[in-house]
């Protein structure tokens, strides 16, 4: 879990964002879910809250495919840094 980033948006805009807990099925203590890492992901082009999920761990899973995600919260954000 440490080559993931925590955040992971897309540069500018108002789109759906989510909050994740992240575990990976190779780390130690598994399946304890203090032996994870809160993930915040958001990205233009996601119409529904699932889609940002879907693509947060199709791009994971190129670095663990061990990794499993599950929401925990999330809506809607307008970022301008």
């Amino acid at each position: 879990l440490d080559a993931i980033p925590a955040v992971d948006l897309t540069p500018s805009g108002t789109f759906k964002y989510i909050i994740i807990r992240a575990t990976s099925k190779t780390a130690p203590g598994y399946p304890d879910a203090s032996c994870g890492k809160t993930l915040v992901r958001g990205y233009t082009g996601c119409e529904y809250h699932a889609d940002v999920l879907a693509l947060s761990l199709e791009l994971a899973r190129t670095v663990d495919p061990d990794i499993e995600m599950v929401c925990t919260g999330g809506g809607r954000i307008t970022h301008t840094p």
